[in-house]
């Protein structure tokens, strides 16, 4: 009977030890889950409010193509090192440039010499060519202030006479840098610069020598020629030789021609260039 007992209070003692521990089990999974849940909650707000205050952030996609768009914003506002450089690149780099922008720069490009400047290394190169003064400006323009770090070192100039009114001729040597941690040439994308607009070509010359004629003894030369009469058609001048002339609007004398006839006041207008400046003569009927 004691044996019966014993065994009853073990049995019970460790009945009472299985359920104690399973409720202190329980009870301290519950906090521990109740704080994984609290902590959860936590982040869950945080993230719905990262996600109120920055709609971008719900789409990965969108806030790759953000960061590509600073990125190329960045690259627009600094100067950058191509990761290389050599004649290929270079002349390649010149005539996107020429082909997009100023078409009507023809040049001859030479490799000069490499070096290292502070230390980063830089090849040099020189450009003979003619083109527009527009044109010209716009080369100039976009080397100077497209992304890679070239440096214009020298620039001459000179009009061309005889091709056409504004076309120059030039002269031009710059420094193309680069290093092993620059960017490939491949990325570099062209900007739309905003470029300024000239009426004329502020290096031709204004001012000319006098206009040559191959056949000058028989122009008429208005200062010693006398306008005897005029039709609204016509007009009949006497050179200085005595011989009549005949001359109608459009018609060239010395230096000039004929540009108009005002019947009612009796006079024509001519238009004289002797120097490069225009200047207007007006004849009147010579009465004596």
């Amino acid at each position: 009977m004691e044996y019966a007992v014993r065994n009853t209070i073990v049995l019970t003692f460790l009945l009472l030890l299985v359920i104690g521990g399973s409720y202190w089990g329980n009870r301290k999974s519950k906090i521990i889950l109740d704080k994984a849940n609290a902590t959860y909650n936590d982040l869950r707000e945080t993230v719905d409010g990262l996600k109120r205050a920055n709609p971008d952030l719900v789409n990965e996609e969108m806030i790759i193509s953000a960061l590509e768009r600073m990125e190329a914003r960045a690259r627009e506002n600094v100067k950058i090192l191509l990761k290389d450089d050599n004649p290929t690149i270079t002349y390649k780099y010149l005539v996107d440039i020429i082909d997009r922008y100023c078409p009507g720069v023809i040049f001859n490009f030479f490799v000069e010499k490499s070096g290292q400047q502070d230390l980063i290394n830089y090849n040099s190169y020189k450009i003979d060519g003619s083109s527009s003064f527009s044109d010209f400006y716009k080369l100039i323009d976009h080397l100077e202030n497209e992304s890679p770090l070239l440096t214009i070192e020298s620039i001459s100039l000179k009009e061309k006479f005889d091709a056409v009114s504004d076309t120059i001729q030039f002269h031009l040597s710059f420094k193309s840098y680069f290093d092993a941690n620059g960017i490939p040439y491949e990325e570099v994308s062209m900007k739309n610069l905003k470029h300024l607009s000239f009426r004329y070509n502020p290096f031709k010359t204004r001012i000319h020598g006098p206009l040559q004629y191959s056949d000058l003894d028989d122009a008429i030369i208005l200062e010693k020629a006398v306008l005897i009469g005029l039709t609204p058609e016509k007009i009949f001048m006497r050179d200085h030789y005595g011989k009549l002339r005949i001359l109608f609007p459009g018609d060239e004398i010395a230096f000039g021609n004929l540009t108009s006839i005002n019947w009612d006041e009796q006079c024509a207008t001519f238009t004289i260039n002797k120097t490069g400046v225009n200047e207007k003569k007006i004849i009147y009927i010579d009465k004596d």
